[in-house]
């Protein structure tokens, strides 16, 4: 999550340079170069946002959300490995499966984010470069 949320930052950056010079006088940045920047981060933050949805609770302000909103992913993974990290015997065959159906949930996730990366993304730095904007990096890497 901690890509998902610096490509975040960087788009929103980009947004609002692209915002400042298409408001500019004799900017070269057009009010239809800003709708198709706007139109793409759109895309990319609601398809990257689906996919931290499911692995990380967003809704979590303070320790006791995690009562009120259901737990993720994540949240499913620490509660696994605080059980495993209390024993001193290898992992039962129960814990091999659950931990085996967590790690195929996740690795859907990352493939849906891998996706929307090459897609989204690769359409959004599109848009900044026709823009003369310098692309989004794609933030660390996983």
């Amino acid at each position: 999550m901690i890509r998902v949320r610096a490509i975040r930052a960087e788009m929103f950056a980009r947004k609002a340079e692209a915002a400042r010079l298409a408001a500019a006088t004799n900017s070269t940045v057009t009010a239809a170069m800003l709708s198709g920047i706007t139109s793409a981060a759109a895309t990319l933050d609601r398809e990257m946002g689906a996919v931290e949805q499911e692995i990380y609770q967003v809704k979590n302000q303070s320790p006791k959300d995690k009562i009120a909103f259901p737990i993720r992913l994540n949240d499913r993974l620490t509660g696994l490995r605080a059980n495993l990290e209390q024993g001193d015997e290898r992992p039962t065959s129960a814990y091999q499966r659950v931990y085996t159906e967590l790690a195929r949930e996740l690795d859907t996730q990352l493939g849906k984010l891998d996706l929307t990366l090459r897609r989204d993304l690769a359409r959004l730095n599109d848009a900044l470069r026709a823009a003369g904007l310098a692309p989004i990096s794609g933030g660390p890497a996983m």
